[in-house]
């Protein structure tokens, strides 16, 4: 997994009104999981995907994208990324993973046979990572942990969910301040008090340590706690909505 930039994140999070107001919360502390390489590049675009940010840094604007095209939705597609825990809901199919990736190559600035990825009028962006659930799965790795015999076999004794929250304890606590969290169906393999377990820890790492998370997700225990910001993109696929902004009518109780 490389190194981070060295870039600052937007700051004037702390004061922001959807900020709650409680102690922080201690984390669970667990044995060290060393870092796992970083998901496979995923293309789907091609070299006229384009990405803007506004000067504020709190808006995606997404020129140009094949794939979101494809599924009918409307040119230029606007993501309100203002909210600290913002998830992607809808069916399958509907372009969730398709944003998550092409918001995570273009804070990279990624570009991959011949594919660009980019954001234009860039301001200072936050360090970014990828959680992709289905490639981050230890067990798909155990050469990793040829000199770690005890994790070794702790991973291939305990269950798929029960190594995986483990995963979750040590990797995203370990990662700096002011990230921008990125997750690829987090629930998976995770039962319904893991996944409320999940929910506490991402919203710790928002109160402790100002990141900034966006998560593709089916889970309804994610989907309806108050904590998050829903952005339904069944609501705009298929439909030729213009002048759209995805996640100012997401639903949120925070105040």
């Amino acid at each position: 997994m490389g190194r981070w930039p060295d870039l600052a994140f937007a700051q004037g999070r702390r004061s922001q009104p959807w900020r709650r107001a409680h102690r922080p919360r201690q984390l669970l502390q667990h044995r060290f999981l060393p870092p796992l390489p970083a998901p496979p590049l995923k293309v789907f675009a091609t070299p006229a995907a384009i990405l803007e940010s506004d000067p504020s840094g709190m808006f995606l604007k997404i020129l140009a994208h094949p794939v979101l095209v494809n599924l009918n939705f409307h040119m230029p597609l606007i993501v309100d990324l203002r909210h600290p825990l913002i998830l992607l809901t809808g069916e399958n199919g509907c372009g969730k993973s398709t944003l998550l990736h092409s918001i995570y190559y273009a804070m990279r600035g990624e570009e991959v046979d011949g594919y660009i990825y980019r954001v234009e009028n860039k301001v200072e962006s936050p360090r970014v990572f990828l959680f992709d659930a289905e490639h981050h799965n230890p067990r798909m790795h155990l050469e990793l942990f040829q000199n770690n015999p005890q994790m070794r076999e702790f991973i291939q004794l305990a269950s798929h969910g029960q190594v995986m929250l483990s995963l979750f304890r040590e990797t995203f606590p370990a990662l700096p301040e002011g990230t921008m969290l990125l997750l690829d169906e987090p629930e998976m393999a995770l039962s319904v008090s893991n996944q409320r377990r999940i929910l506490k820890m991402l919203m710790e790492l928002v109160d402790q340590k100002n990141f900034r998370i966006i998560c593709a997700t089916h889970s309804p225990v994610l989907i309806d706690a108050p904590e998050t910001y829903v952005i339904n993109l069944d609501n705009y696929i298929n439909r030729n909505i213009p002048d759209a902004t995805l996640g100012v009518e997401g639903s949120s109780t925070i105040q």
